[in-house]
């Protein structure tokens, strides 16, 4: 097992998009692939500050703030981290660590992030002023959902905590999506009864937001929040309003689209299969992650004679030698979904490089092979040519988003790339050019998702191939926020 990236104690500079320096300090430092607990201070600067200075930003936060300002979980994900700076060390004490962090896990860029809208609320002035007049407890808006779903959707503010005052969090908003769809601007006793009529109380669309109220959401009155929706509130959301839109019409599909939710179920981090042999028994296959249209897993040699249940797949996974592949065909029909194995696969530790597989066949067949080595196309062959800019000119990028990303996000995300493609073309240096467009599509990813998350990655991928740099990944992995 690794050493922890960052030790208990240490104070790191994290640079922030705007190029200047956040602070943070790790109370709770982890091996890699574990949660790291962070707590971020109110410091920042163009350059990392020096160790007494870190040091005294510790000492203020202590002093003068509550714990939970800025608390983090952060998942160590190396290719998502954005350049970070050990400035010095403070001790940790038992007594200091008696707050919750944020029980969802996130990485190190979203970090960043968060650093840069603490920022912006404590130097911009105009920013704080377009959030000043928030929304209160109960107050309830009707809103259009994207193209894919059409219709419209309601949200309601379930938390406000305080008013304005010194720092951001006193005016955070904690907004629940309401579970309906309806054909036209709903009525505010309609979402009352779409409320009521539900058996249960999901999570559904909860962010916690400081960003203004858009003009497209409409104001239909107040409903109170009821005590069940209250107990579901922990204030550890974080998004922007219209995350609430995007956050309807995608659990209106989960609940009404069964190819959307299949679909979205087999491409989550642990989504587990059991793979048919063609001599007869099943081995397993975790998801990883999709990028460039390839599938990353763990392959497990389980050669067991049935499908087996869900609450064995954490004992399976554990306790066979993995073998860590990619694989660049669709999922056939022949697997069988399991469960999710997301616990399982955290603790399993990723070592040496990938297998390359052209289709799943040899995944189908692996019982026939005395060893990973004798499989067909095994290996890691060479990276096939990079395109060229003319035929990447002659692609039609983000076919599939038409019906499910609106139209005007569409157009821009295109444009994006032309103005990338322009560049490239007048010989402009090549990662000045992928950086400029990466910072675009941070300045529009309200809409970005996965599927979008996943597409966007792979046309900038190729353009930055296509202008001859050996390593897309990581100059896209550092600029981007989505």
């Amino acid at each position: 097992m690794p050493e922890p990236t960052f030790r208990t104690g240490e104070l790191i500079a994290v640079k922030m998009r705007n190029r200047r320096y956040g602070l943070i300090w790790v109370v709770g430092a982890a091996k890699r692939g574990e949660l790291c607990r962070v707590v971020g201070l109110e410091w920042f600067g163009r350059e990392p500050p020096s160790e007494e200075v870190a040091a005294e930003a510790q000492l203020m936060h202590l002093s003068h703030r509550w714990y939970d300002d800025l608390p983090f979980a952060a998942r160590l994900i190396e290719s998502s981290k954005p350049t970070m700076v050990a400035v010095g060390s403070c001790e940790v004490l038992p007594e200091w660590l008696d707050f919750d962090f944020v029980s969802q896990q996130t990485d190190w860029k979203a970090i960043a992030a968060t650093l840069y809208r603490e920022y912006r609320w404590r130097e911009d002035a105009k920013y704080r002023a377009s959030i000043a007049d928030l929304p209160q407890v109960g107050d309830t808006y009707a809103f259009e959902l994207r193209e894919d779903v059409g219709g419209w959707g309601a949200g309601r503010v379930i938390r406000a905590t305080g008013s304005i005052g010194a720092d951001r969090y006193s005016v955070r908003r904690i907004v629940f999506g309401v579970p309906a769809r309806w054909e036209k601007k709903p009525s505010l006793a309609e979402v009352e009864s779409a409320i009521a009529a539900r058996s249960e109380h999901p999570r559904f669309g909860e962010i916690g937001t400081t960003d203004a109220l858009p003009k497209s959401f409409v104001p239909l009155g107040n409903l109170p929040p009821t005590p069940e929706e209250l107990a579901l509130v922990d204030g550890k959301g974080w998004g922007m309003w219209e995350f609430v839109r995007g956050s309807v019409a995608h659990h209106w599909r989960l609940e009404n689209d069964e190819a959307y939710a299949i679909d979205l179920r087999n491409r989550r981090y642990g989504a587990t299969f059991a793979v048919p042999l063609s001599g007869g028994g099943f081995d397993l296959f975790a998801h990883f992650r999709s990028d460039n249209g390839r599938a990353l897993g763990l392959h497990v040699p389980a050669r067991l004679s049935s499908i087996p249940k869900e609450a064995r797949l954490p004992k399976l996974l554990a306790g066979v030698a993995p073998h860590w592949v990619r694989v660049e065909a669709p999922r056939p029909d022949a697997l069988v979904y399991l469960g999710n194995a997301g616990d399982a696969l955290n603790r399993i530790e990723r070592t040496g490089d990938a297998v390359l597989l052209a289709g799943w066949e040899p995944l189908m067949n692996a019982d026939r092979y005395a060893s990973i080595d004798d499989w067909p196309l095994a290996g890691t062959p060479p990276e096939p040519p990079p395109p060229t800019l003319d035929e990447l000119a002659a692609r039609t990028f983000f076919e599939s988003w038409k019906g499910h990303v609106d139209a005007k996000d569409l157009k821009k995300s295109r444009q994006i790339l032309k103005a990338l493609h322009r560049s490239l073309a007048k010989g402009d240096d090549a990662e000045a050019v992928i950086q400029t467009a990466v910072e675009a599509f941070n300045a529009i990813d309200d809409f970005i998702m996965t599927i979008e998350r996943e597409d966007i990655f792979d046309a900038l991928w190729l353009y930055g191939r296509a202008a001859g740099i050996a390593d897309p990944e990581a100059l896209i992995d550092e600029h981007r926020d989505w």
